[in-house]
């Protein structure tokens, strides 16, 4: 069986040092490693604003992972920036909505993590709190202090979705962000939820397999194979 190729979102990171002035695309080796741990062979996509050449990159995959990174740009959701949003940037942000968009409308199968599930909710006309000092409920802590490949809280998920079947229905996952997701896109669906109602995790209805949780299950992987039922699938179904 040939093993299908995934397309992984990159940032843009300014260099410093004897580098200064310049930007290297960037991600973290742990969305590859996780493709490959899966049984998927993992492709970088740079950042560019041309639609063509976005086509292009998408031609050459079987599966897109949205992957993490900074905050999006509110302009691009209809809304002005407040006092709590963190760093952004528009070329990468309108690259990864471009991408989004161009493989809903295929349709092809999407793994979206962190900042890519808040990607995938503001393609489909949703947005986010743009920091959780908005969010309206008193809220657990969602960007730990531990190790990155420690666990932070739990999840549970509604009984009837995906990630139900493939993960349980609570687990304990890591968290690393402080924006979480507000009025819901279309067709989007909210399937797992902390224990404070911040949504963890949402599914795409009437689509094969457009995923978004909002921890770094790539990262847990690294030390467990608990996350490894979720990247399965999703090869399986860009098989």
């Amino acid at each position: 069986m040939n093993k299908p190729i995934i397309g992984i979102t990159t940032n843009l990171l300014y260099r410093s040092g004897p580098y200064s002035g310049r930007y290297s695309t960037n991600n973290n080796k742990d969305y590859e490693d996780a493709i490959f741990k899966a049984g998927g062979v993992p492709i970088l996509l740079p950042p560019t604003i041309h639609i063509e050449e976005t086509e292009a990159q998408l031609r050459l995959c079987q599966g897109l992972l949205l992957a993490g990174g900074d905050d999006f740009n509110p302009i691009l959701y209809g809304e002005q920036p407040t006092k709590g949003l963190g760093e952004t940037n528009s070329l990468v942000d309108i690259h990864h909505l471009n991408l989004t968009k161009l493989a809903l409308k295929q349709p092809m199968p999407i793994l979206a993590i962190c900042r890519g599930m808040q990607a995938l909710n503001i393609a489909q006309g949703g947005n986010v709190y743009q920091d959780m000092n908005e969010y309206p409920h008193q809220s657990l802590q969602h960007q730990q202090k531990a190790s990155r490949y420690d666990v932070s809280h739990t999840v549970t998920t509604d009984k009837n979705c995906l990630l139900n079947t493939l993960l349980g229905d609570s687990f304990p996952t890591n968290s690393f962000h402080h924006q979480t997701l507000h009025k819901l896109g279309q067709d989007v669906v909210a399937t797992a939820w902390a224990k404070d109602l911040v949504i963890e995790g949402i599914e795409l209805q009437g689509h094969p397999f457009a995923v978004g949780v909002q921890w770094h299950p790539e990262i847990m992987l690294a030390l467990s194979d608990s996350m490894l039922p979720l990247f399965k699938k999703f090869i399986e179904v860009c098989s």
